[in-house]
Parts: C-alpha cells; structure tokens; sequence
C-alpha cells in the first residue's frame, strides 16, 4: 500500500511537535511504500522520501491528491487548518 502523510503548512517538518519519521518507520516496518507530501520549505533536513511543492494552494486541489497514486492520506491538523482540508 502507498500512503502519503501529508504536512500542509510552511512550518518544518523537524521542528513541529508531531514526529513525522515514527509514522515513516511504522509504516515502512509493516511493508508499506511512504511518502511525505508537504511544502518545498517544510522539508528542509527532513531525512525521508517527500513529494514537495512550492505552492501551498495545491494541497487543495483534488487532482494534485490523485496525482500521487496514494492509497491512503493521513493528514495530521490543528483547528487552525479547517480551510485547507
């Protein structure tokens, strides 16, 4: 199975409170095929297998989201990101 975890805000991956690379490990651990989905600026020094764009607006955009053959999307949000998703 592929599944993107997407990230869909600016901020970087290292530096936010959730651990990105423990859902990648798991993931990869039960013989799954991850990718990170996130902005160009998020993944700097982010040491996993990412698909980035440098416009935050595609996160929106069905197309972009079938584009990446996932067959899962975990999205990890806040409140704060109600008009993204």
């Amino acid at each position: 199975m592929r599944i993107a975890l997407a990230w869909i805000v600016e901020a970087p991956l290292t530096s936010i409170t959730v651990r990105y690379e423990r859902y990648v490990r798991g993931f990869q651990a039960l013989g799954h095929d991850v990718v990170t989905v996130c902005h160009k600026a998020a993944a700097v020094c982010y040491e996993f297998p990412t698909l980035t764009t440098d416009d935050l607006s595609s996160f929106c955009d069905p197309m972009y989201w079938k584009s990446i053959g996932a067959d899962l999307v975990l999205v990890v949000s806040w409140l704060s990101f109600p008009n993204v998703i």
